[in-house]
């Protein structure tokens, strides 16, 4: 027994436990094998860790393409049928050059999570020395490229420093961190003339535009300005970069090629560069000039704005120049938004903890609905012995404007079930109108009504599913009342926000009203409740807004589903 081993072991974490473990079914490599294999293989187990073994951390924004290079790297055979990053995947290849076992222990961090936090994890301090990063970019949407590439570059700058700087904090650490320093100087040479001007990263960097294949086809003075932008920042950041595709044979065979001699750190220096416009963009590390590369024409550019030091501004003046030839999509998120909506948060008063998971697409639906919660309509719900009774008010408004007083908020989705919404006008009636008319065309498919328990289930997942495309920014109740020959009544009320979350209750509420309201449900619900005993606690909550509601409150539409009718009252 080894303790003092043991106990080494289990203090690290699980990728340092992976990269340590070795095969025991594996038999030491005979000499005769030595050199046989010259490329790259998929390892059936990680061997031991020796001098060469690498960490290489790809990031980029969602839909780029990290994990099918990854699987282009790796010689997979169903590239198309990769799935989507989640969180941070691992994958590791073996190259065996010399007889002697290389292995490039390789993180796909997926771009909405924790992000500095989930760097740290393959970038620990054990193995930031012999570490990498490969960002990539996805070219068939060119006005996200560039807010993207800034984005990672001062994202990883700030994480990477911040990493070396506490691993300094050891006399014996310092040494190594300031020769990875050096190292990244060397990328550019002792003559060259941008040494000055420049604030490489520390770790090697490569930056991959996938998708060329879209991007060739873009108009030639458009596609010179993004490459111009990502040639400076690249050379700016000393990065190599690499325009690909993995439909282009010739490209993947580039890439490869590329990949392989970074990823195992055998990628030779003073390698030619490749910058014709009418070819894939490559431009090893420190092989470009700023002459070279132009400065843009814009009126907003000043190159001696800032120091050295204030890389980051430089490199963000390029987000707006890229804008002049494509739009950004806004997909790309640097956290401004967020910090919007943490501000104006806490300035209405609403206590929220920090959002650590950001996901830009339902971030925005988050604050599109704070402005528009102040349209103030309401509606109820009661489940009752054979019944639902469900009520809304009848206004329509827009910032302190009412339109009209009589419009009715339910939609009848058949002969047992009813919905009520609340939100704007435009998508609640396109919303509704959707569901109402997909519900009768499965019926008429599948000869099938389905009960209510389905129909919220069904609800809920189209407003999941649109959360991410166009959200629709409604609130529902669901009531229905399912009735089958000789089985018990079944009267059910689903409560479904705009987010997708969905409950079944005995009561609910939407919108302002529900502050005032639920209260009242809560002591006066009770089982086997009557019809009349529902219209009085409704009664009771209008009253209650009558008398303690700011805004006023105008008419109010019931509808009830009562077994084998519905209507209003």
């Amino acid at each position: 027994m080894q303790p003092s081993v043991e106990a080494k072991v289990s203090s690290k974490d699980i990728w340092t436990l992976v990269s340590t473990m070795e095969d025991p079914s594996k038999k030491p490599q005979k000499p005769a094998d030595v050199g046989e294999v010259d490329g790259l293989e998929k390892p059936v187990a990680t061997a031991a860790p020796e001098e060469r073994d690498t960490f290489t951390l790809f990031v980029g924004p969602r839909g780029a393409g990290k994990s099918s290079l990854t699987a282009t790297f790796r010689s997979s055979t169903k590239v198309e049928e990769v799935k989507p990053t989640t969180a941070l995947d691992y994958v590791f290849v073996r190259s065996r050059a010399n007889g002697r076992a290389a292995v490039a222990h390789m993180w796909e961090l997926a771009s909405t999570k924790c992000v500095n936090e989930m760097i740290k994890v393959p970038l620990g301090s054990e193995r930031i020395l012999n570490g990498a990063l490969v960002i990539v970019l996805d070219l068939s949407t060119p006005g996200d490229v560039v807010p993207a590439l800034v984005k990672w570059l001062t994202t990883l700058y700030a994480v990477v420093h911040e990493v070396l700087k506490a691993k300094e904090k050891n006399p014996v650490e310092k040494l190594a961190v300031s020769a990875l320093k050096q190292e990244a100087m060397t990328r550019y040479g002792t003559a060259h003339p941008d040494k000055d001007e420049v604030t490489p990263l520390p770790l090697p960097l490569l930056v991959v535009g996938n998708k060329y294949e879209t991007f060739r086809e873009e108009d030639s003075v458009k596609r010179k300005g993004v490459t111009q932008a990502v040639r400076y920042l690249a050379h700016m950041y000393g990065a190599n970069v690499l325009f690909t595709s993995t439909k282009d044979k010739v490209l993947v065979t580039q890439f490869r090629s590329v990949m392989k001699g970074f990823a195992f750190r055998t990628m030779p220096r003073g390698a030619s560069k490749e910058v014709d416009p009418a070819k894939a963009l490559f431009v090893p590390a420190g092989a470009d000039l700023f002459e070279d590369i132009g400065v843009p024409k814009s009126a907003g550019w000043r190159q001696d704005r800032f120091s050295k030091d204030q890389h980051e501004e430089k490199a963000r003046q390029w987000i707006k120049i890229a804008s002049e030839y494509y739009p950004p999509t806004g997909a790309v998120d640097d956290g401004s938004s967020q910090r919007e909506m943490e501000e104006r948060d806490g300035k209405e008063g609403e206590e929220e903890t920090p959002n650590q998971f950001p996901e830009p697409s339902i971030d925005r639906a988050r604050q599109q609905k704070r402005k528009k919660h102040k349209k103030m309509d309401s509606v109820f719900g009661i489940v009752g012995k054979d019944f639902v009774l469900l009520a809304a008010d009848c206004k329509v408004v827009r910032s302190i404007l009412v339109y009209k007083d009589d419009e009715d908020k339910s939609i009848n989705l058949d002969d047992h079930k009813v919905m009520v919404a609340s939100g704007p006008q435009s998508d609640r009636l396109a919303f509704g109108e959707y569901i109402q008319k997909n519900m009768k065309l499965y019926e008429l498919r599948n000869g099938v009504t389905l009960n209510g328990a389905a129909t919220a289930n069904y609800v809920r997942g189209e407003l999941a599913r649109f959360l991410r495309k166009a959200p629709y920014q409604v609130n529902l109740l669901i009531g229905a009342v399912d009735a089958a020959p000789e089985t018990p009544v079944e009267p059910s009320l689903h409560w479904i926000d705009y987010l997708g979350a969905m409950v079944k209750v005995n009561f609910g509420a939407h919108g302002y009203g529900s502050n005032f309201c639920l209260s009242i449900f809560d002591r006066e619900w009770k089982p086997e409740l009557e019809l009349d005993e529902a219209k009085k606690i409704l009664k009771m909550c209008r009253a209650e807004l009558d008398m303690r509601f700011l805004v006023r409150n105008g008419q109010w539409a019931y509808k009830v589903r009562v077994t084998g009718s519905l209507g209003a009252i």
